[in-house]
């Protein structure tokens, strides 16, 4: 299925349900301000398409776009070029192998991805995803909020959280929780100034391993790693033109080991906040 248009004002549905094993697929192209698209593929093998080359997504402002994928492979691979839009992605519903890449391009847009769901948009129905989000983000005032959740057993083999932003830009702020009883494996590369991360790896299964380098000022970094299993965290942080950063990790796991490591560059004649708390 080809989709193409370029207008003001729009709303579209589209509803792709399948009873029998074979693709939806749905390339995209809009050019336009101020439409509402929502997509529903359930069952079977999915995808949505854009990216790579990125000459195919949303190009324009004010776009409201809501992305549903329940059941089999996933996929979805989005670029967006505009301001002031809102995308909401959801895989899930009973698990299989997730994706999700998102490229975004443009100022005071509000990007939701969730694999699984929590926190609190609920679901997870135990999981059973691939997980894996890549989320690349040029521009300012941007708000990033992700969820993985796999709920399975300790010893079934259930899904994987992995999730990589490389955002650039100012006063972009990003929330990304991880849980449950698989891998969790974090990665954020940050460039700008006035950003706040936070981000929750939980559960009672799978090494906790968070990657976070911030290079700018006025940065926040929270850093919570909770649960059974082990845990780490590498910290980068950069405020070369004076400005403090504030840098906070706490890690409560059991017995297994914690790790931490920070590299950091203040410059701020008053110093710059570290706080970091390990504990049973």
């Amino acid at each position: 299925m080809d989709i193409w248009w370029a207008s003001a004002a729009t709303t579209l549905l589209l509803l792709i349900n399948t009873t029998t094993s074979n693709a939806n697929e749905i390339y995209m192209y809009q050019v336009g301000d101020n439409n509402a698209l929502t997509i529903l593929q359930e069952g079977d093998d999915n995808y949505i398409s854009g990216i790579p080359g990125a000459t195919k997504g949303i190009e324009g402002d004010g776009n409201t776009v809501d992305m549903v994928q329940k059941g089999q492979y996933h996929g979805v691979q989005g670029m967006l070029d505009g301001d002031s839009n809102n995308m909401d992605f959801y895989q899930g519903g009973g698990g299989d192998s997730g994706m999700i890449t998102a490229s975004v391009t443009g100022d005071n847009n509000d990007l939701v991805i969730w694999q699984g769901k929590h926190p609190d948009g609920t679901v997870d129905l135990a999981e059973g995803g691939d997980h894996t989000a890549t989320v690349t983000i040029t521009g300012d005032y941007n708000d990033l909020k992700a969820a993985q959740t796999d709920q399975g057993q300790i010893n079934q083999t259930y899904g994987r959280h992995e999730l990589t932003a490389t955002i650039s830009g100012n006063s972009n702020d990003v929330e990304i929780t991880q849980r449950g009883n698989q891998k969790h494996l974090l990665d954020i590369d940050i460039s700008g100034t006035g950003n706040d991360v936070t981000t929750y790896q939980r559960g009672n299964g799978g090494q906790k391993t968070a990657d976070i380098e911030v290079a700018g000022n006025y940065n926040v970094i929270d850093v919570n790693q909770r649960g059974m299993n082990s845990a780490s965290a590498s910290i980068s942080v950069e405020s070369i033109y004076g400005p403090a950063y504030n840098v906070t990790l706490s890690q409560q796991t059991d017995t297994s080991a914690k790790s931490f490591s920070l590299t950091g560059v203040c410059t701020n004649p008053n110093g710059c906040s570290v706080n970091v708390q390990q504990h049973n």
